[in-house]
């Protein structure tokens, strides 16, 4: 008797991706004192940050024609993430010491933390119930919970904490400093700082040498 075919011991690895088409830029869009652009997770909308107009301007990705323009009490709105269920925006206002939360399916200002210093960038915990914002002030990280709005611990990560980055299986969130260059990691599950490595300094244009 014949013997039955057999398929390959091993699962074979998947084709490479496709690079993506060529594209050429657009048509430039007039916008009133830019800072970061973000998208929320479905996309439904772009958010353009004004740090220096104190405003979040709701724009469709589709036309780029403005669908609102939020007034934000504080100064310097500069840095974002948002809940994983893209229903909420937690914003820092670098220059003035304060953290917002904004409802996207309303556009409106739900909340406010006064957590001082100079919070910067704003990284989302990956169940969504915590806030790491970067305080570059402080010299270190806010652990913030965005259903209450309110700072329910801090990790110190060195002078000038500026920037997050969270690692690809999310166990570990990256801190870079930057005026004194240590980077640091902390653990979101434990959320204490766990190491410290060196980076090349880069300084603010508003930090202090």
């Amino acid at each position: 008797a014949t013997a039955p075919l057999r398929g390959p011991t091993s699962t074979p690895s998947p084709p490479p991706p496709r690079p993506p088409p060529p594209a050429s830029p657009g048509a430039s869009v007039p916008v009133a004192g830019p800072s970061p652009l973000h998208f929320p997770p479905d996309g439904p909308r772009a958010c353009v940050l004004a740090a220096r107009n104190r405003r979040v301007a709701f724009r469709a990705p589709q036309t780029w024609s403005l669908v609102t323009s939020l007034p934000i009490a504080y100064s310097g709105v500069n840095h974002a993430d948002f809940t994983p269920d893209g229903n909420t925006m937690i914003a820092s206002c670098e220059f003035s010491g304060w953290v917002v939360r904004i409802d996207l399916p309303t556009m409106t200002v739900t909340g406010q933390l006064k957590v001082g210093g100079m919070p910067v960038d704003v990284r989302s915990s990956p169940d969504g119930t915590v806030m790491y914002v970067a305080n570059q002030g402080r010299n270190g990280v806010s652990i913030i919970d965005p259903a209450t709005m309110a700072e329910t611990g801090f990790i110190a990560t060195g002078r000038g904490t500026h920037g997050l980055y969270p690692s690809r299986d999310g166990t570990k969130m990256y801190a870079t400093n930057r005026p004194d260059a240590p980077q640091r990691t902390s653990a979101p599950t434990t959320r204490a700082s766990t190491s410290n490595r060196t980076t090349r300094r880069h300084r603010h244009p508003r930090q202090p040498p």
